[in-house]
């Protein structure tokens, strides 16, 4: 069951201009929750829907994970907060921040992005497009720690300071919990703590070069991180496209790209046995795969 592909889309809303206010408001509550299956498995061979749900429950999916025991963990950014569901439940197991309140203490969330989980249920939130932090929980949802602060395009920056923490994946094995950091064009790596909790957070690895392209989502596999990129305008149109990259140093092993070439790529995730990568795009609103050799 962990093996195939699981969708976590927005029907028919788009995130535009008019959706949240200069306080990250969201504007369209009155609009009610999205009103179709949002959660979508996919059969990996055929791509044909196994299994759906999730109406009435979400106003902005963003972000998705399945962890080891088949928990759904995904995050809202209009409601600005976090839920886990338990295997077979469409109900809450637990729901973290404040309903239609952004905020920055640690009561609140605003527009979390992502979500990693360990194997003993510790878990680690991308708190987002405004914090810019990482926040680290027990299993009941607890407060651990939390790492990161503001970042600035225009001077460099310590790796803690984040802009926008779009994607988390946790390398357990190595107690490292690597972010695609979006604006800042990076890949960061940190000590996730799970061996040592004083050491959480502390740096431990970066990508060798600046990304043509700011990475949207990540996951790894054994030795190799994977991450996906979208356009970038700084310096020249730079295409989006993937990016393998070594876990140990951070250098990037490969670059890689669709046959029609990916657009918008939002989010990417790999089979357990390393075989097989997903890519989310948005607008298009497609699934690619890829098999790796």
């Amino acid at each position: 069951m962990f093996d195939r592909p699981v969708v976590f889309h927005r029907g028919p809303v788009t995130w535009d201009s008019t959706s949240f206010d200069i306080s990250h408001r969201y504007r369209k509550i009155a609009d009610g929750p999205i009103d179709v299956d949002t959660i979508v498995t996919l059969d990996p061979v055929t791509g044909d829907v196994l299994k759906s749900w999730g109406s009435g429950l979400f106003y902005m999916p963003h972000g998705l994970t399945v962890d080891v025991n088949g928990n759904t963990w995904v995050t809202d950014v209009a409601l600005h907060q976090i839920f886990k569901f338990k295997p077979n439940s469409t109900k809450p197991a637990l729901i973290l921040g404040r309903r239609f309140s952004p905020g920055s203490d640690e009561n609140h969330f605003c527009k979390p992005t992502s979500i990693a989980v360990a194997s003993t249920g510790t878990f680690y939130v991308a708190d987002g497009y405004c914090n810019n932090r990482i926040m680290m929980y027990s299993s009941g949802g607890t407060l651990i720690g939390q790492i990161g602060r503001q970042g600035s395009q225009l001077f460099p920056n310590m790796l803690d300071q984040f802009l926008i923490p779009h994607g988390l994946v946790l390398i357990e094995d190595q107690d490292k919990l690597c972010v695609a950091d979006r604006e800042n064009s990076r890949i960061s790596c940190f000590n996730a703590g799970l061996k040592e909790l004083e050491r959480f957070g502390e740096p431990l690895v970066v990508s060798d070069t600046k990304f043509s392209g700011r990475p949207y989502g990540i996951t790894a596999h054994g030795a190799r991180i994977f991450t996906v990129t979208g356009s970038s305008f700084g310096w020249g149109i730079q295409r989006p496209k993937g990016h393998t990259l070594s876990a140990e140093n951070g250098k990037v092993i490969d670059t890689w790209n669709s046959l029609n070439g990916l657009k918008n790529p939002h989010d990417i995730a790999i089979s357990s046995d390393g075989n097989t990568l997903y890519v989310a795009e948005i607008g298009p609103n497609i699934l690619t795969k890829f098999d790796l050799e």
